[in-house]
């Protein structure tokens, strides 16, 4: 592309690379458009952060963080900050970096709550998971099946079986039973908290799925 090259197409390179697994490559791309004079976008920016999601990247990530707050695009885009939460996930567990970019934001959506509860859910803060689903709904958002999924899974860290019993009801209220990822999640629940023979329900939720799969 020669002196063509703008902005547009160099965002797209690094974006290339970093979905196809490719995060050196992609970092790479980055500072060389850097040193190109070029400004990065948040489009760029949400790339980037993706290849630096990579444990061995961790580090260039949180220099880059750094540059986002300076340019403004973590209060802008959604997507920046989403991605931001997800990298120090990702790379290092650091799940208390990822609830300090989550507090930060200035707005969040469905998907922002969904992630940062999946990522305590599965990294072992079972319990935050479970606070901030109900501070979720306390700030007006509907679960959907993706939040559903990995609440249910918390209450089964945590042996919480009337809270997933009272979370059952309300997925068939709202006709989400039947969800793969949910009925996965409700059948890992009455698998694992075996007492009073609620293996029965595991199964009778099993069989009521519409379809399954290797996970179910």
């Amino acid at each position: 592309m020669g002196n063509r090259r703008d902005l547009v197409s160099w965002s797209a390179m690094v974006s290339c690379f970093s979905n196809n697994n490719m995060e050196l490559q992609a970092i790479w791309t980055f500072l060389d458009m850097l040193e190109l004079g070029f400004y990065p976008n948040e489009y760029c920016f949400t790339a980037v952060i993706r290849a630096s999601s990579n444990a061995k990247y961790s580090w260039i990530g949180e220099i880059i963080y750094g540059s986002v707050l300076k340019t403004g695009y973590f209060e802008a885009d959604v997507c920046v900050g989403c991605e931001l939460i997800d990298m120090f996930a990702k790379s290092s567990g650091n799940l208390g970096s990822a609830y300090k970019v989550f507090k930060k934001m200035p707005e969040r959506n469905l998907v922002t709550w969904t992630l940062m509860i999946t990522r305590f859910a599965q990294l072992g803060c079972a319990r935050d998971a479970i606070n901030l689903f109900l501070d979720m709904e306390l700030s007006g958002y509907a679960p959907d099946r993706f939040t559903y999924s990995s609440v249910l899974s918390a209450c089964t860290e945590l042996g919480l079986l009337a809270l997933g019993k009272q979370l059952h009801s309300r997925v068939i209220r709202f006709g989400l039973a039947l969800d793969v990822c949910v009925g996965c999640s409700l059948v890992n629940m009455y698998a694992k908290c075996t007492a009073d023979g609620l293996v029965n329900d595991s199964r009778k939720t099993f069989d009521q799925m519409p379809a399954h799969n290797v996970m179910s």
